[in-house]
């Protein structure tokens, strides 16, 4: 089940670096690269019940730009700069950094020098940092000033750190720590000098097979794994989706998702062979109301794509939702009615100016007015989410599947499908091949109509397995076939909708498999929800939540109702807990979930989810077993309560 013509290998470049060098060649002098300077932190305070706090926010400055033969430059000098250092053809180098323009002058510099490319998240926690750069063996580590305290923290742990290449400035108390490590500190500057002075012509990888980049997944359910994608990887996928996708020679694209992440890694990667212009940002300073004195990055840049994860895209909801209930009856009133009238304008294909010149065109402005489509990946849409972003921007909302094994792509709407529901995540891309797999203890099999199995994939695109950890590859690969663990149907026209999911599920004493990552997807809907974990057991039929409030929404219920404001009064208030089990319940009768799907219990935590307490990986997916672990009192009091009722 895959493409009817032969898969896709990845044009005629061997290899990434090869890959720009292309691209530049052509177009050496169009915009590649444009960062924002930062003007300063603007600090303001307000006093919450007679106690004053303080909120800082970004001012910046107009993007600044390099064009692809200036980037180039950087990307020879920096490659030859790492060979100065000692470092021999084939050694991996760890990109721990937060996503810039370095990141990527750093990743085609090792290319450029046949090195291959480590990636950790910035936020991914000491004992993983170590455990990756101790299995990969890392003697380089490129970074930026404001992660050098948690590399140092780690470097008692990680013996074979000789070097750090660090962008921005770092303080003189920081340079005498690491030399006590008898580890060296380099500026990138004083890197790409050193390679300018001293050149060393680029000597890529010599084969698509080689490695490219050992990507250390997050690690939702333990030790993060190293992922080995190879040069062929990475350009089949990013060829692939010049084929389905209108990629331009015009693009400009913000680029502010974690380039230690599969999705945003291909996007980037796509677009500069493309020759786009890749502009920079932060979660921090994407909407202007969240910066100061100046516009935000989707206003200032005005990009002409949009790529996000769902957990982006729902606050992207919730924040006009917000104003909307904000605004008078009025203005309700009439959103409503445009919503309404173009919701069935879309399912049916046609536009409707009228309202998008009065209701619509503001929002489509939040993203700078040019964006053709928006990419979703990293995990499902939901389909009131989907609807929501269709009607209010007005452009496709292009959802895909795929994972870090299959480097991010296996699975794509095309610019021209009409998808409100996110029904499908649709058609295999031409680098790809997918069959179903029966799975008879769930009632899934491929002989159904429409077939319904475990998606296997194998191709160009497929890893080349986990690094350093052959019994975890042969557990996971199946000959060329990798097993993905979600389950899959076969749509009529040839896409594939994500309907199960084989690990991670739960049957409780009612005998009904239940999916607590597919219902997080729907119920994640409610307003008052940022977060939320379903929790299911064997021993008892009910599900019960854990779930972060929208602190906003629940602020304004606390307002309205003359309750205490403070969060975790909130959290702790029986009517607080209601009101969330009731809201739930909505999306649950709205969403037609079965009786066994209903959360009869919701546990409020008043701290918001990050990686650093625990909750979230550094992917921002849950860490379901240590958040199981870490809650298991309070789980088992909970279904006391719940037993006691009864």
């Amino acid at each position: 089940m895959g493409p009817s013509t032969p898969l896709i290998a990845g044009g005629v470049a061997q290899n990434l670096y090869d890959n720009f060098l292309n691209t530049q060649r052509g177009n050496p002098n169009k915009l590649c690269f444009g960062t924002r300077p930062l003007v300063q932190v603007v600090k303001e305070e307000k006093v919450v019940k007679g106690v004053t706090k303080t909120w800082e926010f970004l001012q910046l400055g107009p993007y600044q730009w390099i064009t692809y033969k200036e980037a180039l430059q950087r990307i020879n000098n920096f490659g030859s700069g790492l060979v100065n250092l000692g470092l021999k053809k084939g050694e991996n180098v760890a990109l721990y950094s937060e996503t810039r323009a370095e990141w990527h002058i750093a990743a085609l510099g090792c290319f450029s020098q046949g090195f291959v490319v480590l990636t950790v998240y910035a936020n991914l926690g000491i004992d993983p940092i170590v455990h990756a750069f101790n299995e990969g063996e890392i003697t380089t580590v490129a970074t930026n000033a404001s992660l050098i305290p948690g590399l140092f923290a780690v470097l008692d742990r990680t013996p074979l750190i000789k070097c750090v290449v660090y962008t921005d400035k770092v303080e003189e108390e920081w340079k005498v720590k690491f030399a006590e490590k008898n580890v060296r500190l380099v500026s990138f500057e004083e890197l790409e000098e050193m390679g300018q002075k001293q050149y060393n012509e680029p000597s890529p990888a010599d084969s698509r097979e080689d490695v490219a980049v050992i990507m250390y997944t997050s690690g939702s359910t333990g030790t993060p794994k190293g992922v080995m994608l190879s040069h062929r990887n990475v350009l089949s996928t990013t060829t692939s989706a010049f084929q389905v996708l209108d990629i331009r020679d015009n693009e400009v694209h913000l680029s502010y998702l974690p380039l230690a992440h599969i999705l945003a890694f291909v996007i980037d990667n796509a677009l500069l062979s493309k020759s786009a212009a890749l502009g920079f940002g932060n979660p921090r300073s994407l909407s202007t109301s969240a910066v100061r004195n100046c516009l935000g990055d989707l206003e200032e840049l005005r990009p002409t794509l949009f790529v996000g994860v769902p957990s982006v895209h729902d606050k992207i909801k919730q924040g006009i939702e917000a104003k909307l209930k904000a605004a008078g009856g009025l203005s309700r009133w009439i959103f409503h009615k445009a919503y309404e009238t173009k919701k069935v304008a879309l399912r049916a294909g046609q536009d409707t100016p009228f309202w998008d010149t009065i209701v619509f065109n503001k929002f489509k402005s939040a993203l700078g007015g040019r964006v053709r489509f928006v990419v979703s990946g990293g995990a499902p849409l939901s389909a009131a989410c989907c609807e929501f972003l269709s009607v209010c921007f007005g452009v496709p909302i292009l959802q895909g599947y795929g994972l870090t094994e299959t480097c991010g792509g296996s699975c794509v709407h095309e610019l021209n499908t009409i998808d409100l529901d996110a029904r499908s995540a649709g058609a295999p891309l031409p680098c790809c091949e997918l069959r179903l797999v029966d799975v008879p203890e769930m009632n899934y099999l491929a002989s159904q109509n429409p077939p319904q199995g475990e998606i296997w994939i194998r191709g160009n695109s497929v890893s080349l397995g986990y690094f350093k950890n052959p019994e975890k590859t042969k557990e996971e690969w199946t000959g060329e076939w990798f097993k993905t663990g979600d389950i899959g149907r076969l749509n009529a026209d040839g896409t594939f909708s994500i309907v199960d999911r084989k690990k991670n599920l739960v049957k409780p004493p009612h005998g009904e498999y239940i999916a607590p990552e597919r219902l997080e997807t729907i119920y994640r809907n409610c307003p008052y929800v940022d977060h939320i974990m379903v929790y299911a057991c064997s021993s008892y039929d009910e599900l019960i939540a854990f779930v972060s409030p929208n602190r906003k929404a629940l602020h304004d219920y606390a307002v309205a109702n003359k309750l205490e404001e403070d969060i975790g009064h909130l959290c702790d208030n029986p009517q607080v807990q209601k009101l969330l089990v009731d809201e739930l319940s909505k999306v649950w009768k709205k969403a037609n979930l079965r009786s066994i799907e209903r959360l009869h219990y919701v546990q409020l935590t008043p701290e918001e989810w990050t990686p650093e307490n625990g909750w979230l990986t550094a992917a921002m997916k849950l860490k379901r077993n240590d958040i199981h672990a870490t809650h298991a009192d309070t789980i088992k009091q909970i279904y006391q309560k719940l037993q006691d009722r009864n």
